[in-house]
């Protein structure tokens, strides 16, 4: 399995995320269309990194659309780690 490492907050410290085949391939395919400039790996519309609660009201309005409930970023880290 891939891993993903990346700087968490202010202070730098670097964590590291385990990814399966496709959530690798789909970042991979992104780092193709994005600029190879340093920064943060998806950007919102103003260009600057999506914030914890821009993520949350994404996957929220995700969630409405396919008709399901109390889904929430914790709630998918979860279900990956049982995956």
């Amino acid at each position: 399995m891939s891993t993903l490492q990346f700087a968490k907050g202010n202070d730098e410290r670097f964590r590291i995320v385990p990814l399966n085949p496709t959530a690798r391939t789909a970042i991979n395919e992104w780092l193709e269309k994005r600029s190879q400039e340093p920064g943060p790996l998806f950007i919102s519309q103003k260009g600057g990194g999506l914030t914890t609660r821009a993520v949350e009201h994404l996957l929220a309005n995700y969630a409405y659309d396919a008709r399901l409930e109390n889904v929430t970023p914790h709630t998918l880290r979860h279900t990956f780690s049982r995956g």
